[in-house]
């Protein structure tokens, strides 16, 4: 097993230490572990004379160092990256070091390509994915920041009454149709008898109730003597709880088919005794009465 290579050894020692390595830390800016890098890095080509103390922000001191020892620096660095082992490079340390490697190169005029340089390598995949998550932040800042401006906020407005305004247009013509099939069907059931209307009106389930003139509702209870009762029953339930003339009717009806149920349980309990036809209507208004 080949030994581990000096950053890797920073790494080991961060471990061992517990020193923080996160990213943009608020407390302690890692600077005990960015300062040792950097400081390793610079001694692998003999500048680490060149830096201050222990805690000095080292990256901003890289500005003295002409571009040619900056770059020594950096391909030192580069080099200790190659052969640093997967799970180093998925660490935050890993990414702290990423983020400290590209503002003082790419201000200072470094012309070296990170990707391509460690293509090929754990840290070279590791970099591709820190790039594709940055991006993917960039966009949403990017996205948020539009859908949160004025104007977006305007149009958002607008369309929001366009569609208000849209719906409201559709509700009435929705509603002028559906009055239109109300004339319709009215007028049709004008031309039909009173048992007939009450028929057609317990069969349709669209023709709205309150629409029907009072005078299409009949008023006597031989108008609906001819009624079925499936159909009384369904004129019964659609009529609900509804008063007036409506509550009239539903009464009627009520009395209507609770003669007819009762009539028929009669003939059934007759028919069982011998009873003929005759006699057993002839029992039956007896027992009403």
């Amino acid at each position: 097993m080949a030994n581990p290579s000096w950053l890797e050894n920073i790494f080991i020692e961060a471990e061992e230490n517990n020193w923080c390595t996160k990213p943009y830390c608020t407390t302690c800016a890692s600077l005990e572990f960015r300062n040792t890098f950097w400081r390793t890095a610079a001694k692998q080509v003999n500048l680490e004379n060149r830096f201050s103390s222990n805690y000095a922000r080292i990256i901003d001191e890289l500005s003295e160092f002409d571009s040619g020892k900056r770059e020594r620096i950096l391909k030192s660095l580069i080099d200790g990256l190659k052969t640093l082992p997967d799970s180093y490079c998925k660490s935050s340390g890993f990414r702290t070091l990423i983020i400290d490697i590209y503002p003082p190169f790419l201000k200072h005029g470094i012309p070296i390509a990170l990707g391509e340089e460690l293509s090929g390598t754990s840290a070279g995949k590791n970099l591709k994915l820190m790039k594709e998550h940055h991006q993917r932040m960039v966009e949403e800042a990017r996205q948020w920041s539009e859908y949160h401006s004025k104007d977006a906020a305007k149009e958002r407005s607008k369309q929001k009454r366009i569609n208000k305004e849209t719906n409201h247009l559709f509700r009435i013509e929705k509603s002028k149709i559906q009055n239109l099939r109300n004339i319709e069907k009215i007028n049709a059931l004008s031309k039909l008898n009173p048992t007939e209307r009450l028929a057609k009106i317990a069969k349709d389930e669209i023709i709205i109730l309150e629409a029907i003139p009072i005078d299409l509702l009949p008023t006597k209870e031989q108008d609906i003597n001819g009624l079925g009762l499936l159909d009384a029953f369904s004129l019964i339930r659609k009529i609900d709880k509804r008063k007036k003339h409506w509550g009239r009717l539903r009464r009627m009806l009520e009395k209507m088919a609770g003669d007819v149920t009762e009539f028929n349980a009669f003939n059934i309990h007759s028919q069982a005794t011998g009873l003929n036809g005759s006699l057993r209507m002839k029992q039956f208004r007896k027992m009403k009465l």
